[in-house]
């Protein structure tokens, strides 16, 4: 995760700083629908994988390897459906969200960010051949084998996807609300700074994503196991790390805001720096609590809890964003910036409030 929030933030870098302003916020007004894409992905990949670890926990090694085979088959099938549609449909809807001219053209496979689109295509066909290897070559505890595809099967995976998947859509719609109202409000260049904030998020995120990601499989297997003591320990790491990263995101964004800016609109007048600056440091408030629903977001998946992940990842997402904007409105571009920070502390409540409702559940001894 690491390696992938390095590369979108070149590729930012790439493009504001030599393809010029307008390319940066075209490529940021057409993300939000590439990346619903992406959640496709997410939805069948992340939600395999909780019951995997917990089949494995079981010893139900022939169920992980089925659901493990039906998920690769699945995640492809959808990525070509979906990202052929999208395809098709990329000129009307720039063409909603309000762009014209040259900002439009951008937006949909110009020349000048052709290949920005085809090398991140490129990049991310290759690794995926390449992270099927292993698993072809029968080296790792996963196996593919004869697909057997049940409903129970695929309620499973969709129910336990669920939370990243409505997180991601429910997050692209609110950047396509928030692309909609810039553009009026601000135009371009406001456009342009809610993506220098956009690729801020990009860096940390995926930090946290990947250490709460990367500890499920345990915390799931413990949890099938009946392990509970050994789950809480684990996620005592998860909490403790993405605090460290979230608030040390925070404190680089406040006392940084004009050099991160200047990252990706080196070119572009004092005036835009200036509001990008204004805005890094509003945005920078998000990370002071944004780790716990983070955090709290993963556990619940980790555990088989689909319903309080969705309701977390739904409501940072979407709810409180959107409730958000109307009560943000009268502070215009400002009220866009705080939202984020407004956003992170109402999730943060939201998550201390689910895990005070499942205590007795979460801190009871081992099963066994």
């Amino acid at each position: 995760m690491l390696a992938s929030a390095l590369y979108q933030t070149l590729d930012g870098v790439f493009v504001g700083r030599f393809l010029g302003a307008t390319a940066f916020a075209a490529v940021n007004l057409a993300m939000p629908f590439v990346i619903i894409n992406f959640s496709l992905a997410d939805l069948i990949g992340v939600g395999a994988a909780v019951p995997i670890a917990i089949a494995l926990g079981k010893k139900k090694e022939k169920e992980a390897h089925n659901i493990f085979t039906c998920a690769c088959m699945m995640i492809v099938l959808a990525g070509i459906g979906v990202g052929g549609i999208l395809f098709a449909a990329a000129p009307s809807l720039i063409r909603l969200m309000g762009a014209e001219g040259e900002f439009a053209s951008l937006a949909v496979l110009g020349w000048g960010v052709w290949a920005a689109a085809l090398a991140t295509c490129t990049g991310m066909a290759v690794c995926a051949l390449l992270a099927l290897v292993p698993f072809a070559r029968k080296k790792a505890v996963l196996k593919f084998c004869r697909p057997r595809f049940s409903f129970a099967m695929i309620r499973q995976i969709v129910a336990c996807g669920s939370p990243n998947f409505l997180n991601n859509i429910a997050g692209r719609i609110t950047s396509i609300l928030m692309n909609f109202i810039l553009v009026r409000l601000g135009g371009e260049t406001a456009v342009s700074v809610y993506g220098i904030l956009m690729y801020a998020e990009g860096f940390i995120q995926p930090l946290l994503y990947g250490m709460c990601d990367s500890l499920q499989p345990a915390v799931g297997y413990n949890w099938g196991a009946g392990k509970l003591s050994r789950v809480r320990a684990i996620e005592k790491c998860c909490f403790a790390a993405s605090a460290v990263v979230s608030l040390l995101a925070a404190v680089a964004l406040s006392c940084f805001p004009a050099q991160v800016a200047s990252l990706f609109m080196a070119g572009s007048g004092q005036e835009v720096l200036v509001m990008a600056s204004g805005a890094l440091r509003l945005f920078a408030l998000t990370f002071v609590t944004r780790w716990v629903s983070f955090a709290m977001q993963s556990y619940m998946l980790a555990i088989g809890k689909p319903l309080p992940a969705s309701l977390i990842s739904v409501s940072t997402a979407l709810v409180f964003p959107v409730l958000l904007v109307a009560l943000l409105w009268p502070f215009g571009l400002t009220g866009i910036w705080l939202n984020f920070a407004a956003t992170s502390l109402l999730a943060c409540l939201l998550s201390l409030a689910i895990l005070f409702g499942l205590r007795k559940e979460l801190f009871r001894p081992n099963l066994q």
